[in-house]
């Protein structure tokens, strides 16, 4: 019985002491809590080092596509102002032809012995005028003789004019730098007047056709620039013709534009049909941001946007692509922040600093 009070005894000395130890320590750290908080040094979170953009609202952009027909500013079909026996050819099909080089020519002896025979003529006419001239001085000659003298010589000239345009003419010339179409003429062939023989066009001055409903024609105008999508490249084009009337039957008008860029041999020629691509401002407005601030998950598309020095991961919904930005149709407002560079870095309230900052 006196062992269990003497050890009932000692245990509340042992409390007792405990409490007053504690006691002692909550004071303690009570009264040096400043010293220890200037002790200890603060850890500072370093922010990842971005770039940012703000998204911007503009007018929108709608993007259209048509199926237009390549032209030749220069395509003509030739054929010869006379009739006569091909002699020579110079115009090989698939060749390059410089303005005022010959394609062909026609028989022209016949021709060439009468323009021969007029200018013994022309000769013989002036000696006699001469003659007649110098005889009139001492009233030999009569004027009236004299005067049919000169028009006799005036005519033979003219009738040499004669000739010489109609040998030009037995020779075809190229009336500009172009390319022979295909033909199968060969020496020795007859070709009557005015009979077509073969195309001819220059390749590098080209335009396309196409047409456009009513509602798209009213956004187009002259000098708008437009492209044409050919193998996976654009080439660029100015609209310089707006029909005033449409069809009847299909309610579609005609727009033209040339090609106002140099264009490798071949990767064009007259009759391509092509995809136009028309870009038309309408009166909408949307946001867009830079195509690059994009990032991509299993749950969809999401950006960084950033706010008081954090970057917060923001779900959002894209649309169109307007040049190098994209628009965005929910999910974000014109003139926030959002991280362009950087964002391969980042997680959700992940501090950030600015480049142009550090």
């Amino acid at each position: 019985m006196n062992t269990f009070k003497i050890l009932k005894l000692a245990m509340a000395v042992m409390i007792i002491t405990a409490v007053t130890s504690l006691g002692y320590f909550a004071a303690f750290a009570a009264e040096n809590k400043d010293a220890v908080k200037d002790a200890a040094p603060e850890v500072v979170e370093k922010g990842t080092k971005v770039k940012v953009a703000l998204s911007k609202e503009q007018p929108y952009f709608h993007e259209n596509e048509f199926i237009g027909q390549v032209y030749s500013q220069k395509n003509i079909k030739l054929a010869t102002k006379v009739s006569g026996i091909v002699t020579s050819i110079s115009a090989t099909p698939g060749h390059f032809i410089r303005k005022g080089e010959a394609l062909l020519s026609l028989d022209s002896a016949t021709l060439k012995a009468e323009i021969t025979k007029s200018r013994l003529e022309i000769q013989r006419l002036e000696i006699d005028y001469d003659r007649k001239q110098r005889l009139s001085k001492s009233n030999t000659v009569s004027e009236a003789d004299l005067e049919e003298a000169s028009i006799l010589l005036k005519i033979a000239k003219a009738e040499l004019i004669a000739l010489e345009t109609r040998l030009r003419e037995h020779t075809l010339y190229a009336p500009f730098d172009g390319i022979v179409g295909v033909h199968n003429l060969a020496i020795g062939s007859y070709l009557g007047q005015g009979n077509e023989l073969f195309s001819f066009s220059n390749n590098q001055q080209l335009y396309v056709e196409f047409q456009t409903p009513r509602n798209i024609r009213d956004l187009l105008q002259k000098e708008q620039k437009l492209s044409i999508v050919q193998s996976g490249k654009e080439i660029a084009i100015n609209i310089v013709l707006v029909d005033e009337i449409a069809n009847y039957s299909t309610q579609q008008t005609r727009i033209r534009a040339v090609i106002n860029q140099p264009i490798a041999d071949g990767q064009l020629i007259p009759g391509d049909l092509v995809k136009i691509k028309a870009r038309t401002q309408t009166n909408e407005k949307v946001v867009t941001i830079p195509e690059q601030s994009i990032n991509y998950s299993p749950y969809g598309q999401f950006i960084f946007v950033a706010q008081h020095g954090r970057a917060f991961k923001r779900f959002i919904q894209v649309g169109d692509l307007q040049s190098s930005d994209v628009v965005v149709t929910s999910g974000l407002q014109a003139g926030e922040a959002i991280v362009v560079d950087g964002h391969n870095k980042l997680y959700h309230s992940a501090p950030i600093s600015f480049e142009e900052d550090i």
